[in-house]
């Protein structure tokens, strides 16, 4: 597996920078005196090569390809974010000239560094600041498919500097440090199955913990300005199962492979030979593949890409594809939660069942336990039910729901920023819960 890679700092107090004193000639003891404004200067090095189709030093600023290695530099007009003791500072870091060893100076301001910060004693280590580029919010989705896009907005990396000393308003910080990168860049090239160039106008990335930004999973769907086979992206936590959506003019291609990790900081360059979805907006329930997870069902049985493409169709979404255990067989999540808001225990089997409009094909059912773990499995996570479900033209699920194990247990699931692998409670039976219906087909 190729190592991430990295950039080494050392981080040090400029030897121009003069240090402050009061104004009426007091003598200040280093590091008493609070300032405004306080100065870095940070020393960039190239870090250590990856093999193979490496991306070489990393992180990587300014990004050229040539055959299958990826080259960075640091650009002047780079910019690197400060934080300190949980907020981001004013102010950034910017390189004084381009090219791989650099200096990054500049002054910040709104964090107040105390004599105590720079004090150290085993096991304690000073306090820390953290650097961060290219933005100080790590969002991946608005993705445009080029290497230029990416170096501008999506190749994060961080590093933490711990503070050794403090002089006037000069920070000293041990060195060297280095940078870890928070993603990998994948090359995508699209092709049918005869290898024949696929120019897409958009491609959709579902994966198994891939991220949409720092809290949130889902899918990214990554729009070049113009139809293209070549589609660079920034991905970060992928590791398992990916499947690529790509529409090509009026059609819909689909590749999906199980076993894919993306190491932090790795370039790969994957050929993808993707086989087009037969009949994308007409798919009847028996013909459903895994492929379609994501896509919805209509009132009138069959399966569309999602709900504007059912409406078009003069049918109505209601339900999206979250599972399929074989071709024809599984799962849809209803768009929507049941009207009544909260029901009992007792109530919410009759409502789920009794769900219209009724679909040919399939049977409207409440969803046990198993069925809620099959779901998130098709989807990837239990997080990504809600990111396919809003991509899908649906409503997200929020808060407590019924999912028991039978029908005599009173567990529920929660849907909330805080869940986790296992979001289930034990519930209580005079308690009532939402109901979110589904289809097994």
């Amino acid at each position: 597996m190729a190592k991430a890679m990295s950039f080494s700092l050392a981080i040090m107090a400029g030897a121009l920078l003069t240090a402050c004193s009061s104004d009426d000639g007091e003598e200040v003891t280093p590091g008493s005196k609070t300032y405004d404004t306080y100065y870095l200067s940070v020393q960039a090095t190239k870090g250590g090569n990856e093999a193979g189709a490496a991306a070489k030093g990393m992180p990587r600023r300014a990004l050229s390809l040539e055959g299958n290695t990826l080259t960075a530099t640091w650009a002047t007009t780079e910019k690197v974010y400060v934080k300190y003791d949980g907020s981001w500072a004013g102010g950034t870091l910017s390189p004084n000239t381009a090219g791989t060893t650099v200096y990054l100076n500049g002054a910040i301001s709104g964090v107040t560094f105390n004599p105590s910060d720079a004090t150290s004693g085993a096991p304690a280590l000073p306090k820390a600041f953290t650097l961060q580029f290219p933005r100080k919010e790590i969002d991946y989705t608005e993705q445009v498919g080029t290497l230029e896009d990416i170096a501008a907005k999506y190749d994060y990396a961080t590093t933490q500097a711990h503070v050794v000393h403090i002089e006037g308003n000069n920070i000293t910080a041990a060195a060297p440090v280095t940078f870890v990168n928070q993603q990998a860049i994948v090359r995508f090239t699209l092709q049918d199955q005869n290898g024949k160039a696929l120019q897409a106008s958009s491609l959709t990335i579902s994966a198994t913990g891939l991220k949409k930004n720092e809290t949130e999973a889902g899918d990214i769907t990554i729009t070049p300005a113009s139809p293209t086979d070549v589609i660079f992206a920034a991905l970060s936590g992928v590791n398992g199962t990916i499947s690529l959506t790509a529409r090509v003019g009026s059609g819909t291609y689909v590749y999906t492979k199980s076993g894919v990790y993306f190491a932090n900081g790795a370039y790969r360059h994957i050929t993808v030979k993707m086989r087009p979805m037969s009949a994308p907006d007409a798919t009847s329930l028996s013909d459903v593949t895994s492929d379609h997870i994501g896509h919805v069902v209509g009132a009138n049985g069959k399966v569309y890409t999602n709900a504007a493409a059912a409406t078009s169709a003069n049918t109505t979404a209601v339900a999206m594809i979250a599972y399929v255990s074989e071709k024809g067989h599984g799962l849809a999540i209803a768009l929507a939660d049941e009207p009544g808001e909260y029901y009992s225990f007792k109530d919410a089997f009759t409502v789920a069942s009794s769900k219209t409009p009724k679909v040919e094909g399939g049977t409207w059912q409440l969803p046990l336990k198993a069925d809620w773990v099959n779901m998130a499995s098709g989807c990837g996570a239990y997080t990504t039910i809600n990111a396919k479900l809003e991509s899908a033209g649906g409503t997200k699920l929020e808060y407590d729901y019924w999912a028991p194990a039978s029908q005599y247990s009173y567990e529920t699931i929660y849907f909330r920023e805080d869940m986790g692998d296992d979001p289930f409670d034990p519930g209580n039976a005079y308690m009532s819960y939402k109901v979110r219906a589904c289809l097994s087909f």
